[in-house]
């Protein structure tokens, strides 16, 4: 995602997400405790990268992937996946994110959750 791209998303995560205003666009729309929305870019033995507009990217490391334990991460996510990601650490001089993936982290309207589908609402009712 850049300035000079077109972004078309038939997504309705990412679209219901971009209306709630839970896209940033920018580090400084980034705030430690949000909820942000945006796509997986890259799974590694690291953790999970996830890309939002304007070359903005965030580190999930690989123990915030899940509240249980997870080896490796590409068992359970791929890249073009949309995740919903809270935000731990903002690091504007660098513009770098840490953020989680865990269900216990997250906090999303109704409207996402459910923009999201089956999978992310059993995950939550779990947590």
């Amino acid at each position: 995602f850049d300035e000079s791209s077109l972004v078309v998303s038939a997504k309705p995560a990412l679209k219901a997400a971009h209306e709630a205003n839970l896209v940033p666009s920018s580090i400084d729309d980034v705030s430690p405790g949000m909820t942000i929305v945006g796509v997986v870019s890259n799974v590694t033995s690291i953790g999970v990268f996830v890309a939002f507009f304007n070359n903005l990217t965030g580190l999930v490391p690989l123990a915030n992937v899940s509240d249980g334990f997870v080896k490796d991460a590409k068992e359970h996510f791929s890249r073009g996946q949309t995740v919903a990601a809270f935000v731990c650490e903002v690091k504007a001089d660098s513009k770098r994110m840490t953020l989680s993936l865990k269900a216990s982290a997250l906090t999303l309207p109704s409207a996402i959750l459910s923009a999201f589908g089956k999978g992310l609402l059993a995950e939550f009712a779990a947590s």
